[in-house]
């Protein structure tokens, strides 16, 4: 059948509006969110944003990609896969997180990409998200184009969802990376490199 994300954005909000959570965080099954502190974890990032007077977590988008066949399914994508490459545009802003409003709020009008919300004040200081949607070269090809592309409703794509992989096929790649393309994912170094990078932008 198809695959429609507007269906699943109104269920999740739904959901959401139901319970009385002080925070909520919208997460896929291929990612892992992280604090940007070193030896923070994602709890604990979000206690000092609040601390900080912050009720909303923009991420930073790392996609790992395989540079061979090695995962084995079932496994931890995080110990097969060890090279990044900064998310697309059009994953940004992953403003997945926030502190529950007094007033209404919604996860519909971006796609489930960024939440809208009156008032709200947005940490500076990008969160991470490291993500896994390919995770060797079969599973890219099963995924992307047999179980995503002919299945993706065409009135989201008009809207301009459903584009992460556009890029990916139009280069012709197929599915997997060399490990000079990637940087090297070391958890206190890439932090730290982006912290800096988002500093500059304060």
């Amino acid at each position: 059948g198809r695959m429609e994300l507007g269906a699943l954005l109104r269920r999740v909000q739904g959901i959401m509006e139901t319970l009385d959570y002080e925070w909520f965080l919208i997460n896929d099954a291929d990612e892992f969110r992280e604090a940007p502190w070193p030896g923070l974890t994602l709890p604990q990032g979000l206690a000092r944003a609040q601390a900080l007077g912050y009720d909303a977590i923009n991420f930073r988008v790392l996609d790992f990609r395989p540079v061979d066949d090695r995962f084995v399914p079932g496994g931890d994508p995080r110990a097969a896969l060890t090279g990044f490459e900064l998310g697309q545009l059009c994953d940004a802003p992953q403003m997945k997180a926030f502190r529950r409003p007094d007033g209404p709020f919604s996860i519909l009008t971006h796609g489930g990409h960024e939440v809208e919300v009156a008032g709200r004040r947005v940490c500076p200081i990008p969160f991470i998200l490291r993500h896994y949607p390919i995770r060797s070269p079969e599973h890219g090809r099963r995924k992307v184009l047999r179980e995503r592309l002919p299945r993706f409703a065409p009135e989201e794509r008009a809207k301009g969802w459903h584009v992460q992989y556009d890029a990916l096929l139009e280069s012709g790649r197929e599915f997997v990376w060399a490990p000079e393309e990637l940087h090297a994912w070391d958890p206190v170094a890439t932090r730290l490199e982006l912290l800096a990078e988002a500093a500059e932008t304060l």
